[in-house]
């Protein structure tokens, strides 16, 4: 289970991700969307899940740039878009939904969030994100505990690497802040 956000907006995203993932996006937020409906028991406690509880429509709206991106590139995607969209209807019009900062740029969360999903893509396709370089030899640091390979911001943190300091920022980032 995954959703992939290793740059700032949903759009760069989409548009990095290649053929495999990209397509696996679809599939995997549709499933992670039915765990938030209640539909599905699987992957209810699934850190990828926990961070859109509250924030389904920022998935779905992750998942429409994914859908975007598929459709220029001339994949498939209208089955699992379809779904999605019933899914989010039935459960999810009209609520009230919070703001995500650990989005948003600046976010020291965020910072963490992007570092991790672009060195484990790093790792997992070297040939296919070379721009991840750097990324894949630093992003252990931010992980959110030592049985993870990414950070996730709503992961609980019971281990001693969960905490952020300003120490374990990059100093561009703190001058944004």
């Amino acid at each position: 289970m995954q959703v992939f956000l290793p740059e700032q907006s949903y759009k760069a995203c989409a548009q990095v991700l290649d053929q495999k993932r990209l397509v696996k996006q679809l599939l995997e937020g549709r499933q992670i969307l039915s765990a938030l409906a209640g539909e599905t028991k699987g992957w209810v406690n699934h850190p990828a899940t926990r961070m859109f509880a509250g924030v389904e429509d920022e998935l779905v709206r992750y998942l429409y740039a994914i859908k975007n991106e598929m459709e220029q590139r001339k994949y498939k995607w209208e089955n699992n878009w379809s779904i999605i969209i019933e899914t989010f209807n039935r459960n999810f019009h009209g609520n009230e939904f919070k703001d995500p900062d650990y989005l948003k740029p600046g976010h020291p969360e965020n910072h963490r969030l992007i570092t991790t999903h672009r060195g484990r893509l790093y790792e997992k396709a070297p040939e296919l994100y070379p721009q991840y370089k750097y990324e894949a030899n630093n992003y252990r640091q931010y992980v959110c505990c030592d049985r993870c390979n990414y950070y996730w911001p709503t992961h609980p943190k019971k281990e001693k690497n969960c905490l952020i300091t300003s120490e374990s920022l990059p100093p561009a980032l703190l001058q944004s802040a």
